[in-house]
């Protein structure tokens, strides 16, 4: 059974985790469209189900917008493995997870106050969503590293950090590509 609030309990009936499916697509489509400040009752709307049924999944609006964020973190490292077998190295399957990845961060600066909570220090959103994407970047790093792609020196934390902050000071996506490149030409083994 998972622990997730984005998953529904799998002892739940069919239709309940139907619903929790529903209810969480709906969130993301309403939240983007609406952005942070649309209603619980919306995205009720949106998913067709009632208030209530809402509630009975995410007790609150942190929850759901917790299991939102969550479920973008995991559709996100899920897609690692699919680039590493299509793209030619890991340094260009990275290099996309990358772009990726400081897109979302661009389009969700402005984090909901619903999810400051789950972002403190210690939180299990944050160990398993920072856990989650060291882990897919520790995958990169070891298929290039294998193929002498990467140095050995860089730890995925480090990788993360400066990826956050170049999707801090972006205005935009496009604003992330050269300084990713840049943090990628860094990447390369140190030679000489």
């Amino acid at each position: 059974m998972s622990t997730e609030p984005s998953a529904a309990p799998a002892n739940s009936r069919a239709d309940a985790r139907s619903n929790h499916a529903r209810i969480l697509a709906a969130a993301t489509r309403v939240l983007d469209r609406d952005g942070h400040s649309s209603t619980l009752s919306s995205i009720a709307e949106e998913a067709g189900v009632g208030i209530g049924t809402l509630y009975r999944h995410f007790p609150n609006r942190g929850r759901l917008v917790e299991a939102v964020y969550r479920s973008r973190v995991n559709q996100l490292c899920e897609a690692a493995e699919d680039l590493l077998a299509s793209e030619r190295s890991a340094r260009s399957a990275m290099r996309v997870w990358a772009n990726r990845f400081a897109a979302m961060l661009v389009d969700n600066r402005d984090v909901p106050e619903a999810l400051k909570p789950s972002l403190a220090s210690g939180s299990e959103f944050r160990e398993q969503t920072g856990g989650l994407l060291c882990t897919t970047v520790q995958r990169f790093l070891d298929i290039g590293r294998s193929r002498g792609e990467f140095r050995d020196d860089v730890a995925p934390v480090d990788i993360l950090r400066t990826m956050t902050g170049i999707a801090y000071v972006a205005q935009n996506h496009d604003d992330v590509h050269k300084p990713l490149d840049i943090m990628l030409d860094g990447l390369r083994p140190i030679t000489g």
